[in-house]
């Protein structure tokens, strides 16, 4: 494909994306959505939706009775040993989700109209599961959008081809520190080095069309030891060459 014709495709897809985020007024003064939307947060004929009306804007909240959001935790396994972890004081051993579980969870969420966002994370790293790919497809096949909170270490170019190939709605990247040694709160060395590299290969995959490209989050704990240098680190050393596609966020404590 030549250069003027991804252009046009991704004007297309644009366009397509535009169209569908605009809501109509009809004779009578109502606001009339478009099908999309109204599927994607289950607004249905006769529905009750709460307006929370703002200076300058109207904003439709989701109907109580949809659930928004469910969490799932693959593993409780992980590849690293952060002090700061809960972890650090449990008493069980760690174990992964069977799939005969998975099948059940799988199986509720299917009964959901519309499907609830699923995250993937916990305290667990979700990629040491052998099924997290299997688990990801099952659940975009179901219809829902799915996310994947990870601490990236497990990432190469074949993992995020195939999380771009399935779908996935966003990959969080989960930080303790913008600095090699992490401020003390991960054993392993060279856990932030190592981040940027992978996120780096990132960039050919971000500056895709919308609907192919990987969207990214940074998320982290914000501690009164490292939240500034965070946020200074990742915009120094080049985690936020891609733009609208990177979204950061924060757990504060």
């Amino acid at each position: 494909m030549t250069k003027s014709e991804e252009s046009h495709e991704r004007e297309k897809v644009t366009s397509a994306h535009s169209t569908d985020r605009f809501a109509t007024v009809d004779e009578q003064g109502r606001l009339i959505l478009p099908e999309s939307m109204a599927r994607e947060f289950g607004v249905v004929p006769g529905e009750q939706v709460y307006c929370d009306v703002a200076e300058h804007a109207i904003r439709l909240r989701r109907p109580l009775s949809n659930l928004a959001k469910i969490y799932i935790e693959p593993t409780t396994r992980c590849n690293m040993d952060c002090e700061m972890c809960q972890r650090q004081t449990w008493s069980d051993g760690s174990g992964d989700m069977s799939l005969e579980v998975f099948a059940r969870v799988l199986e509720s969420i299917g009964a959901c109209n519309p499907r609830p966002r699923v995250i993937l994370g916990g305290f667990g790293e979700p990629l040491m599961h052998d099924h997290i790919m299997d688990f990801i497809e099952q659940l975009k096949d179901l219809g829902a959008p799915v996310e994947l909170i990870t601490n990236g270490l497990l990432l190469n170019a074949d993992r995020v081809q195939m999380l771009r190939y399935l779908a996935l709605d966003r990959l969080w990247l989960s930080v303790d520190g913008g600095a090699d040694k992490c401020y003390g709160h991960a054993v392993k060395r060279d856990v932030w080095a190592k981040l940027i590299q992978t996120v780096r290969g990132f960039k050919g995959i971000c500056h895709l069309p919308p609907d192919n490209r990987l969207r990214l989050g940074l998320i982290f704990v914000a501690t009164a030891i490292h939240s500034r240098r965070v946020v200074a680190a990742s915009g120094h050393r080049g985690l936020f060459f891609v733009h609208d596609a990177l979204a950061v966020g924060f757990a504060v404590v």
